[in-house]
């Protein structure tokens, strides 16, 4: 894609399973939901992608990848994908510690390795973030001892943890994910939905972008 050939896209074109009398069925609250997720999603993973060579990096990203397909599955194993966000995170920050040429302590207290990475230079990833992905290792063993929308929101901490983090990480492909939401306008006329304009630049190009 180019700044003069632009792909205009439906979200909903590529939701598995979605029918029309669902869709047709969803509030302007839940469409304008289903659009902060996919924001999230994209940017996380993008920005992961774009940091893969970093240690651990990749590692993190397919952590990320097994957290959401065990939540997604036919048979979900929410205590597999509590886990693996948790995973996700700590690979994130142990990423970074290693880089300042440190060793990242051997713990999954995701507050002990921010504190470390924060004195290294990361900016403060919010405790309501590291909160939500945190869990004991029991979680692998009693899957039913976690349910969906803990674990759901264990996954989103994790995704937008990844987004903070991961650009901050080295060495980078060079490309930079920009999103921007606005509204959406049919016919001169401005519409309740939310609209994504979603960007990947060369970081050069980024720049004042």
């Amino acid at each position: 894609m180019t700044r003069d050939r632009l792909l205009k896209t439906n979200l909903f074109d590529h939701l598995a399973g979605a029918t029309p009398a669902f869709i047709k069925s969803l509030t302007v609250e839940e469409c304008t939901s289903l659009v902060d997720i996919y924001a999230r999603g994209f940017v996380g993973l993008s920005r992961m992608d774009d940091a893969k060579q970093a240690p651990l990096a990749r590692e993190a990203l397919d952590d990320l990848h097994q957290s959401a397909s065990q939540l997604t599955a036919t048979s979900p194993n929410y205590g597999f994908s509590r886990w693996a966000s948790l995973q996700a995170a700590e690979k994130l920050l142990k990423s970074f510690i290693t880089l300042k040429q440190q060793m990242p302590r051997k713990t999954h207290n995701l507050v002990d390795l921010a504190a470390t990475a924060v004195s290294l230079g990361l900016p403060a990833p919010s405790s309501s973030l590291l909160r939500d992905i945190q869990c004991v290792a029991d979680v692998r063993y009693s899957a039913s001892s976690v349910g969906k929308q803990e674990v759901l929101q264990a996954h989103y901490a994790a995704l937008s943890l990844a987004s903070e983090i991961a650009p901050l990480l080295s060495p980078q492909s060079g490309w930079v994910t920009e999103i921007r939401i606005l509204t959406y306008t049919v016919n001169d006329r401005p519409r309740p939905f939310k609209a994504l304009r979603v960007s990947r630049l060369k970081a050069a190009k980024a720049v004042g972008a």
